[in-house]
C-alpha cells in the first residue's frame, strides 16, 4: 500500500493583519488526484499571533512538523520594476542585506523611492476587483 504524500498550499499574505488573509490548506495526494482534508486561516493554528510577525513562526513550525510533506506557497516574488535600480535581479538580491537593515528600513526606503506611495506590480494591478475568487474560496474551504 503506497503512504498518501501530504501536501500543503499556503496562500499567503504580507497584511498587518495576516492572520485573517493567510490560508492553510492541507491534503494528500490520492492516486491521480487530491483529497483535502482541511482548510483554515494561519489563526486557527496553535499559538497564533495577530500580527504578520507573530503568524509566521506558526508557519515555520508547521513546515518543521510535517518534513516529509510538499509545501505550496501562493505569494509573489517580484517588485515593482521602478523600484529594482541594479542592472540584474542577482545583483539587487546580493546586495540586499547590506542596503536594508530590516523590514521596515526597507519598507520606509521603498515607500520613499516611490514618493511615499506602494507601488503595484502589474499582475497586482490585473487583480484588483476580483472578488469572486476570494469568496469562492471562503466558501469551499
Amino acid at each position: 500500500m503506497e503512504i498518501p504524500i501530504r501536501i500543503f498550499g499556503i496562500d499567503f499574505s504580507g497584511a498587518q493583519d495576516a492572520r485573517k488573509k493567510i490560508w492553510v490548506t492541507m491534503g494528500f495526494s490520492a492516486g491521480d488526484g487530491l483529497v483535502v482534508e482541511d482548510c483554515l486561516r494561519v489563526r486557527d493554528l496553535p499559538n497564533s499571533g495577530k500580527r504578520l510577525e507573530s503568524c509566521l513562526p506558526d508557519i515555520v513550525e508547521l513546515i518543521k512538523s510535517n518534513p516529509n510533506a510538499v509545501f505550496g506557497f501562493d505569494f509573489p516574488f517580484g517588485l515593482a520594476r521602478p523600484l529594482i535600480k541594479a542592472k540584474t535581479w542577482e545583483e539587487w538580491i546580493l546586495a540586499f542585506s547590506s542596503r536594508f537593515k530590516n523590514p521596515d528600513d526597507f519598507k520606509k526606503k521603498f515607500l520613499s523611492y516611490a514618493g511615499g506611495q506602494e507601488l503595484r506590480r502589474n499582475t497586482d494591478k490585473q487583480s484588483v476587483g476580483r472578488s469572486t475568487y476570494l469568496k469562492f474560496r471562503e466558501i469551499s474551504c
